[in-house]
């Protein structure tokens, strides 16, 4: 029996890691799924509306770079075998850190992920809801909202 690998779950935007709660139930239900792998969740903040002023909406890029250290320092970086999946922003916060490893050519690092899927993630923008996101994005600008939209440069820059 080969090693135990690990699936990483990302959450979208205006969620968190409890959206994965049911399917992480299911999956470690599974005894088929338990032997061949553990479940863990990434929580990054995300929010349309900065409520308290002094505290920042992390960008995409930085969400990216806490991801890389979050598989880094969890212990994530001892299996052999990590799938990374990704609901909506969380595919794009999967993507701009595979990205910048290649783009800071430490792609070689990558070597582990053997497996990225994206659920419902805005490769090329969204624009869901955007009317909105734009009239409630005019009194906090969000950067997390930003990258959703159609064309957003940080798409663009992917």
């Amino acid at each position: 029996m080969e090693p135990k690998g690990v699936v990483v779950l990302v959450h979208g935007f205006e969620s968190s890691a409890r959206t994965w709660d049911p399917l992480k139930s299911l999956l470690e239900a599974d005894e088929e799924v338990t032997a061949r792998y553990d479940i863990e969740c990434f929580e990054y903040p995300t929010s349309l509306v900065r409520w308290i002023p002094w505290r920042s909406i992390p960008t995409l890029r930085s969400i990216g770079q806490t991801l890389e250290s979050f598989l880094e320092t969890s212990g994530i970086q001892a299996y052999d075998h990590i799938v990374l999946i990704g609901h909506s922003l969380g595919g794009l916060v999967i993507e701009t850190f595979l990205t910048q490893k290649v783009v800071d050519r430490h792609g070689s690092s990558l070597a582990k992920i053997r497996q990225v899927v994206t659920i419902a993630t805005p490769h090329l923008g969204s624009g869901t809801l955007s009317v909105v996101r734009d009239l409630v994005s005019r009194f906090s600008r969000s950067p997390q909202e930003v990258a959703l939209r159609a064309f957003s440069e940080d798409i663009g820059d992917m």
